[in-house]
């Protein structure tokens, strides 16, 4: 079940991800616990209260486990592999997401060891919405809270942008949703490097360390789809 308590997005141990594209109020009743209250108003009233307490607490524990592994795992492979000019988003994208999840569809096939570049990554999930799920534009702050959702679920989130000569590309982290002042908006929590700006790359930061707000409407979130 998804639940928005200020800016901070909780997702509990509930939640279908079939859900999340669609507001609280229109989840199937089958999919929702909070429906099967007790016919007395005041005991409905507790037993509802007592339940989202339960689902508060566990999805704050589970969320920052999660996010502590995420960002450990990254933070050593940052260190292991080294930063320096030429390091670009695409690569750090690509091999992020080998490590977390076992995801190697950014891998160039023809070229073993390479990756495709950010605007083939944009260009490549687009044209695979069997594989991955457009959430929306980062200018929708509906479509941040679905992927710091579908982030918090242990899936593979990411933010991609297409633009000339390079684009950039950044994965969505385990965590909460920020408000940033530049973008005027609650961020989710991400990880992006840059090429040629080593000292603005960054572990556990909102996503607004990563675009500009004038490209957020081309920023696109992506979502990667379970396997059948």
């Amino acid at each position: 079940m998804l639940w928005v308590i200020g800016p901070m997005l909780l997702v509990g141990a509930t939640a279908a991800q079939g859900d999340l594209l669609h507001p609280v109020s229109q989840i199937h009743a089958g999919h929702a616990a909070s429906r099967n209250l007790a016919s007395s108003k005041e005991s409905a009233l507790a037993d509802y209260g007592d339940r989202l307490e339960g689902w508060v607490a566990d999805s704050l524990i589970a969320t920052g486990r999660w996010r502590g592994d995420v960002e450990s795992k990254l933070w050593q492979f940052l260190r292991s592999h080294g930063l320096d000019a030429t390091s670009p988003c695409n690569v750090f994208l690509a091999k992020a997401l080998k490590l977390l999840f076992g995801i190697a569809d950014f891998e160039a096939p023809s070229l073993p060891g390479s990756f495709l570049g950010a605007n083939d990554i944009a260009r490549y999930v687009a044209a695979h919405p069997e594989q991955w799920t457009l959430l929306g534009p980062a200018s929708s702050q509906v479509a941040l809270e679905r992927a710091q959702a579908y982030a918090n679920l242990n899936s593979a989130v990411i933010a991609v942008y297409a633009s000339s000569p390079h684009g950039h590309v950044a994965v969505i982290l385990p965590g909460h949703l920020q408000y940033s002042l530049q973008w005027n908006l609650h961020a989710p929590n991400s990880a992006s490097v840059f090429l040629n700006q080593p000292y603005k790359s960054y572990v556990g930061l909102m996503l607004s360390n990563a675009f500009q707000a004038a490209h957020l409407p081309s920023v696109k979130l992506y979502t990667r789809n379970a396997p059948n």
